[in-house]
């Protein structure tokens, strides 16, 4: 069993007389140390918690314990970004109640907090999570049953690959559709978790891969605008007249916190299984955002001969710069 050691220093800060208003740990190897403090202070509750974001770094994950004056209970935040290494975001995940218990169930919330943008960390959106379960998330008995398996892991086994750390595996039906695609029986196979239980990756509900066309359908109309996906799919190549096949990630932004995490951990897993069924990968490609996935995806060399600088698509009207088409010239013969 994975064993998480805690700083002394973190238990007598968190059982002191006076505790502070916040404490903000970092998870390293099994090992949770204390990375900082806030002290309670005369601003509004919502302030305080608000202010957490000038805490949280945009490239890994951290465990902040927060206390609640109203009901003298503290909350567990789990912030994990998705710039946070996959490594990082199994231990942010897995940690939650080890910690919790080491501490004292009795003084937490009954449910914890999650953000991976700092535009979540805000006290009505926390608010909201604590009445107001989006329908979409995995419930709570699946959560724990995935984060359960992670921690009754072995530390040595957590070691040794991320491939083999995290108990995920496809369902029939999606194991069939990759075989079809890997026999060219189909080009396109979305895959996600919102339907599965206990780890299980199956086919993404409602997508209709019948209606896909290499080179014509517009595939962002067939990505899930509000939850995570992994998507198997033919494309284009830049050699004239051949495809590639390419793994994407699509996690937009709206997406329920929860989804977002538990795929981003699946992520790797479910490319290593897609590859052991015969379907080898040119390159991946990830968006936040579905409307963005054509361009991603168009081959980095065109059949022309010119080569297309890709651009993301700005935010809004008057942002981004112009597309710079340059010249190819091939250093090999094709």
């Amino acid at each position: 069993m994975a064993l998480f050691t805690i700083e002394k220093k973190i238990t007598e800060l968190f059982q002191s007389d006076s505790p502070p208003q916040s404490i903000i740990l970092k998870i390293h190897n099994e090992h949770v140390a204390l990375v900082d403090k806030v002290p309670k202070n005369n601003s509004p509750i919502q302030d305080q918690f608000n202010s957490l974001t000038t805490h949280l770094p945009t490239d890994d994950g951290r465990t902040v314990l927060f206390f609640n004056p109203e009901d003298k209970t503290w909350t567990l935040l789990a912030w994990v970004p998705d710039l946070c290494p996959v490594r990082s975001k199994m231990l942010y995940s897995t940690s939650r109640t080890p910690i919790k218990k080491a501490l004292g169930l009795n003084f937490f919330a009954q449910s914890d907090y999650f953000a991976s943008l700092l535009s979540e960390i805000t006290y009505t959106s926390y608010q909201a999570s604590r009445t107001n379960q989006d329908e979409k998330c995995l419930n709570e008995k699946e959560l724990f049953q995935v984060e359960e398996k992670l921690s009754n892991m072995s530390t040595s086994t957590q070691k040794t690959s991320a491939m083999g750390a995290v108990p995920f595996s496809l369902l029939p039906d999606a194991e069939a559709a990759i075989k079809a695609f890997a026999s060219n029986r189909t080009n396109f196979v979305s895959l996600n978790l919102s339907g599965a239980t206990e780890g299980k990756i199956g086919l993404s509900k409602g997508v209709d891969s019948s209606t896909f066309t290499v080179g014509t359908t517009q595939i962002r109309t067939l990505l899930a605008p509000n939850e995570p996906s992994f998507v198997v799919i033919r494309v284009p190549s830049g050699v004239i007249g051949s495809t590639e096949n390419v793994f994407l990630y699509s996690c937009p932004e709206s997406s329920p916190i929860r989804l977002k995490m538990a795929h981003s951990v699946a992520k790797d897993v479910a490319k290593t299984e897609i590859t052991k069924l015969g379907v080898a990968f040119t390159r991946t490609v990830e968006v936040t955002d579905v409307a963005d996935a054509d361009d991603y995806l168009k081959p980095e060399v065109a059949a022309t001969g010119v080569a297309e600088v890709m651009h993301k698509k700005p935010s809004r009207p008057g942002r981004g710069g112009k597309r710079v088409v340059k010249k190819f010239v091939p250093t090999e013969k094709i």
